[in-house]
C-alpha cells in the first residue's frame, strides 16, 4: 500500500511540473463583475461584438464600455475559451483581428494577460489609445503566436462619438 501511495503523489508532482508554465490545468473563471473598474449604472456600452473561436472553440461578448469619468474598459461577457500559455487580450488595429499578419506586426495595444478562460472579465484601456483605429479583439497566445479567438467591434449608435 506504501508503495503505491508514494507512486501516486510523485506521479502528481511530475504532472504538476510538466505542465507548461503560465497554462492552467484546468477552466480557470476570471469572473470581474461590471462594478470593478466601473459601477453598473456609470458605464455605457460604445462599441460590441461576438467573439469567434479561430484556432480553439470560443465564444462570449465583447464591449467597449465608456465610464462616467470617460475612461475605457474592454469587457467580456460569458467568455468561454481555452486553456493555453500566455494567453493575452489585444485591441487590434483595423476590423479584423482574425488577420494573424497585423498581429504579427504589432498593430496592435496589448491589454494584458487573459485573466482566466471563462467568466465576465474587464480590461482597462490605456487613456492614450484611438479607439477608432482599433475595431477589434483577439485572444492570443504569445507563445506559440496563434490566434485562440477575435471578434470585430462594432459602433453603438449612442456612443457614435468614441
Amino acid at each position: 500500500m506504501r508503495g503505491r501511495l508514494g507512486v501516486a503523489l510523485l506521479g502528481s508532482v511530475v504532472l504538476g511540473v510538466s505542465a507548461a508554465p503560465g497554462q492552467a490545468r484546468t477552466d480557470h473563471d476570471g469572473n470581474t463583475p461590471l462594478a470593478e473598474p466601473v459601477a453598473e449604472g456609470d458605464a455605457m456600452p460604445i462599441a460590441s461584438g461576438k467573439l469567434v473561436g479561430l484556432a480553439h472553440e470560443s465564444s462570449g461578448d465583447v464591449s467597449i464600455v465608456r465610464t462616467k469619468e470617460g475612461s475605457h474598459v474592454l469587457r467580456f461577457e460569458n467568455l468561454k475559451t481555452s486553456n493555453g500559455p500566455d494567453l493575452r487580450v489585444y485591441l487590434v488595429e483595423g476590423s479584423d483581428a482574425s488577420n494573424d499578419e497585423l498581429i504579427k506586426a504589432g498593430k496592435f495595444v496589448d491589454l494584458g494577460a487573459l485573466k482566466g478562460n471563462v467568466g465576465n472579465q474587464n480590461y482597462t484601456v490605456p487613456e492614450d489609445v484611438q479607439l477608432e483605429r482599433y475595431q477589434s479583439v483577439s485572444i492570443w497566445c504569445r507563445r506559440f503566436s496563434v490566434n485562440f479567438a477575435a471578434a470585430r467591434l462594432e459602433p453603438i449608435e449612442s456612443g457614435k462619438d468614441r
